[in-house]
């Protein structure tokens, strides 16, 4: 491995680091998507100067990273979505409004829902009448507006945002897919530094 490009490879991971420090930081959703864009530019050119890199006894070792990012539903699905953003004209991201769910009550075995009442102080009141085995009270759950990644399209093939990396479930959310993404670059910086030829 080249030390160069070594050194260039872990300047933009610390690159990728920063934005995603600005993505937890962030205030705005155009906050957290510049973060995001600037993540995966970072992590691609981090890949790019260990592919410039790869010499000698490091080939072996190279060869798998590559594959690895070939194979892997979140690596392949960073690299496609860097290209989508940085040569096509689709969105790579969306922002998602804030939702509220209502989810109704479960009344158990001997039990009837009879009634339920929503109030503008925003208290419920539910009417059950039998005599219920067991009752689960209705829940509001309310989620935040966010962004979410969307599928790319490169060259006619459509990836789905990541739902697993290296064989572990993974939420598709900007942050934990550029946590996750960056987390392995870092390592495989320190990998790279072992085959470090001057």
């Amino acid at each position: 491995m080249d030390r160069k490009a070594l050194e260039r490879a872990a300047g933009h991971v610390a690159e990728a680091q920063r934005c995603m420090v600005s993505m937890k930081a962030a205030t705005s959703l155009d906050e957290l998507e510049r973060g995001w864009i600037g993540c995966l530019t970072a992590t691609q050119r981090a890949f790019s100067k260990l592919d410039a890199g790869a010499k000698g006894k490091s080939s072996a070792w190279h060869g798998k990273v590559k594959k690895q990012r070939r194979e892997d539903p979140l690596l392949q699905y960073a690299h496609q979505a860097r290209h989508a953003e940085e040569h096509g004209v689709e969105n790579v991201t969306a922002k998602a409004d804030a939702q509220t769910f209502f989810r109704l009550p479960v009344v158990g075995k001997g039990g009837k829902l009879d009634r339920i009442t929503m109030f503008d102080d925003g208290h419920v009141h539910v009417e059950v009448s039998g005599n219920p085995t067991s009752f689960t009270p209705p829940q509001f759950e309310f989620v935040a507006e966010t962004v979410r990644l969307l599928p790319v399209v490169n060259c006619g093939q459509t990836y789905a945002p990541p739902v697993f990396h290296l064989g572990i479930p993974v939420e598709p959310t900007p942050l934990n897919v550029a946590d996750a993404l960056v987390s392995y670059l870092t390592s495989k910086v320190e990998e790279a530094a072992k085959f470090v030829v001057d």
